[in-house]
């Protein structure tokens, strides 16, 4: 291609210089003056700078015209000898014109093809960029880079892709390795037209690839958000479906509690005090599950709200036993606290159900006749709670899982029902009154031991709680 483009120019140049020639010769076949040989020589130095891609073609075309004026059209002819002094300052001229003109035109040759390719390249941009405004997948923007580097190249054989191909072909070449964003893309090209490539047009490959790239990192941000939108409103929807069924189910679950403890009592038969113990029974599981499930939503939608009170520890304990005794009348719980009255600031409400929440686990995990110690300690600045079991105790391997939402896997000899929510949702309230709670292994015996701290609210800070 390169040397059919040089034989092109070489043509032109010794076209050009042969037409001067040969209408200078009529010229002064008919004794025409021969200051206008020269304007022809000139015109044919303008004209093959102006059809030709470099200096040289014009620069050979003021020598070689000097030499063929001196050559053919001055005394005495045929010889390189000048005996006129006035040609000699003609030709010393003619060279010196031909010259300032063969640069003055090529420098306008240039600086049009500039301005044409600035004007090519912002409009293939701005055509891109326009494209893509309106791409919603990376096919898309792919497809719209493709067709731009087909019209910057004037070639069809172009290939965008976000990861270069191990090996790559011999006969193929990356166009740009240097695009620092997060999502990289190639384009590749046959070699020779890569080859070929002038500054101009590896810039405006390198501006269509790096547009590319942006588009495609706007592109997954954008899946990455809706994606998160779309997580936001399924748990939304979650949340507010469970609130909805376990508001529903909390009015009938009353009631067959209130009438078959009713029927326990005025019933005479053991049989159906039996029968009412076990609907009491379950009745009372299907409630802390329904209020496990609405303590749950609350937390995940940050809705957990804390109404701090100074309350007697004393008296949240005995609600949270007293539930814990009728869902099994045969469990044995011990309390060992300070004969003093505990004061500790609380939700009284939602710490009863993380008291309750740990009795029941420790009734599920426990044998037929389950016995449960709560042990409180008073400190300087916080009061402890201890919550031990005689049951098989937790495998070390669950350890560090017994506090995570919807982890059931307690024991081997867990024969009772979990849905795994009760401890993650007494993290939850224990972490919201500023305490920490913990759990290990009984040493002395098998069993796990639950230990709650909370902080004590100082002296001159009770009155303004109250």
């Amino acid at each position: 291609m390169k040397n059919k483009t040089t034989l092109y120019h070489i043509t032109i140049t010794v076209s050009l210089l042969l037409a001067a020639t040969i209408a200078s010769g009529l010229l002064h076949y008919y004794n025409v003056q021969s200051a206008n040989i020269v304007m022809f020589y000139l015109l044919a130095v303008i004209l093959t700078a102006q059809f030709t891609n470099q200096r040289s073609y014009g620069l050979f075309q003021s020598f070689a015209s000097a030499l063929l004026i001196n050559w053919l059209f001055t005394e005495p002819y045929f010889t390189l000898r000048v005996t006129q002094s006035d040609w000699i300052i003609t030709l010393i001229f003619l060279v010196i014109v031909s010259i300032i003109m063969n640069t003055l035109v090529m420098h306008l040759k240039e600086a049009h093809d500039h301005s044409q390719q600035v004007s090519r390249k912002f409009k293939i941009l701005y055509q891109l960029t326009d494209r893509l405004l309106d791409v919603h997948t990376e096919e898309e923007t792919l497809e719209a880079g493709t067709q731009a580097l087909k019209q910057a190249l004037t070639i069809d054989e172009v290939e965008l892709v976000k990861q270069l191909p191990q090996p790559l072909p011999t006969n193929k070449m990356p166009l740009s390795l240097k695009i620092k964003k997060q999502v990289p893309v190639y384009g590749i090209i046959p070699a020779e037209n890569k080859e070929n490539m002038n500054v101009m047009q590896e810039d405006l490959v390198e501006s269509i690839i790096e547009n590319i790239a942006i588009s495609l990192e706007r592109i997954e941000h954008l899946q990455q958000r809706q994606a998160a939108e779309r997580k936001i409103e399924k748990e939304r929807l979650r949340s507010n479906l469970l609130r909805s069924i376990s508001h529903d189910l909390r009015t009938p679950l009353t009631s067959i509690m209130g009438s078959s403890e009713w029927i326990q009592q005025m019933s005479e038969k053991d049989e159906v005090k039996k029968l009412a113990h076990d609907i009491y029974k379950e009745a009372t599981w299907l409630t802390s599950m329904v209020e496990n499930i609405l303590s749950l939503t609350r937390v995940q939608t940050g809705d957990l709200q804390l109404h701090k009170t100074i309350e007697p520890l004393e008296e949240v304990l005995g609600v949270a036993i007293e539930r814990a005794e009728r869902m099994n009348g045969h469990i044995q719980i011990e309390v060992d606290a300070p004969n003093d009255l505990l004061l500790v600031p609380m939700d009284a409400k939602l710490m009863a159900q993380v008291i309750f929440n740990l009795l029941e686990n420790s009734i599920r995990s426990a044998t037929a006749q389950p016995k449960i110690t709560i042990q409180v300690k008073k400190m300087t600045d916080h009061v402890a709670i201890h919550v031990r079991d005689f049951g098989p105790g937790i495998a070390e391997k669950d350890l560090p899982h017994v506090f995570e939402m919807f982890y059931t896997n307690r024991g081997t000899n867990d024969r009772g029902r979990g849905t795994g929510l009760g401890l993650a949702i007494v993290q939850a309230i224990v972490h919201a009154h500023n305490g920490h709670i913990s759990v290990s292994n009984i040493k002395e015996h098998s069993g796990a031991e639950f230990v709650i701290t909370l902080p004590l609210q100082k002296e001159d800070e009770s009155h303004d709680t109250h």
